[in-house]
């Protein structure tokens, strides 16, 4: 009988110790849910700022291969580029460095330089990107968008642009960007009209180091953002036009935008988020300057500023 009770004893006492171990680990669990949380949504904050500086004009990310192809559509094409960007990215570094014609190909080889502001200001940017060029009509190329072909002007309706690599960096308030390979092709259509559309022929992809500094913390991402345009339009670029000028041309975009991003972190400063590698899928859409960034699985919306490649809150 005795050791019966004392069986019964036992086994309440191991009933009531694992009761209260599940008790104690629940309760841990509800404590990390929104630890958890707060975490994952910080690692998509330094993603969209990330994100904000790959997309922006001035900051050399694909808001500026956009306003570079639309800039081509126009009577002054490659001379327009040159004489745009020393018109609307300063003095210390810009234009047109190398243009060479391959008359059996039909392909433009150039490398274009700038350099925004000093690197003591908030917002800085030097870059140097090398494109290819081609300009087709009837899926003819032609050496420049417009040219005499007899009696009759031939004007091209297709302007294909393949970034075969590019050098830079770039600086925000919250952004110091170095960038490590770029790649990208182009077709801008309806490129004889006053509205140019411009879509992805091969995906942007840009890698690069981004150091995000904020009030409690540095950490770096070491990226690849991977983007796809489609129907990107904008206004056929007039050099001489006070209205559509190549550092606006951000401001007239429509279209969207669909990517991918992944990063390993590294925390100077600050604690780190659970996160040491980062995936995310996005989407943008473009309209009146302002990029609208979506971040698949979270349910808040971000946004950018397309001329500077800053984000905005």
């Amino acid at each position: 009988m005795q050791t019966t009770m004392f069986t019964k004893r036992l086994f309440l006492a191991g009933a009531c110790a694992v009761l209260l171990a599940a008790t104690l680990i629940t309760g841990c669990h509800k404590q990390e849910g929104p630890m958890q949380a707060q975490m994952d949504a910080t690692a998509t904050d330094d993603v969209v700022a990330s994100i904000a500086g790959a997309v922006g004009d001035g900051s050399g990310g694909g808001s500026n291969s956009i306003g570079d192809i639309i800039t081509l559509a126009g009577p002054d094409g490659i001379a327009g580029l040159a004489s745009g960007m020393s018109k609307e990215y300063g003095t210390m570094s810009t234009g047109l460095v190398d243009s060479t014609y391959d008359p059996a190909t039909g392909w433009w080889t150039m490398t274009v330089t700038h350099q925004l502001n000093t690197p003591s200001d908030q917002y800085y940017a030097r870059m140097s990107r090398t494109y290819r060029i081609q300009y087709l009509k009837n899926n003819v190329p032609q050496r420049y968008w417009r040219v005499q072909n007899g009696s009759s002007v031939d004007t091209a309706t297709v302007i294909k642009k393949i970034l075969v690599s590019g050098t830079g960096e770039y600086k925000t308030p919250r952004v110091h960007h170095l960038l490590k390979s770029l790649s990208a092709s182009f077709i801008a259509t309806n490129a004889n009209t006053n509205l140019v559309t411009v879509n992805s022929d091969v995906p942007y992809i840009q890698s690069g180091l981004d150091t995000i500094t904020t009030a409690n913390a540095v950490r770096t991402l070491d990226h690849t953002v991977t983007m796809t345009f489609t129907d990107v339009t904008g206004p056929r670029f007039r050099a001489n036009s006070t209205i559509f000028t190549r550092r606006n041309l951000s401001n007239q975009t429509t279209g969207t935008i669909s990517g991918t991003y992944k990063a390993t972190v590294t925390v100077q400063r600050g604690t780190a988020y659970n996160e040491k590698t980062i995936d995310r899928t996005f989407t943008i859409t473009l309209g009146g300057g302002v990029g609208m960034i979506g971040i698949t699985g979270d349910g808040r919306g971000f946004r950018v500023n397309l001329m500077t490649g800053d984000q905005m809150f």
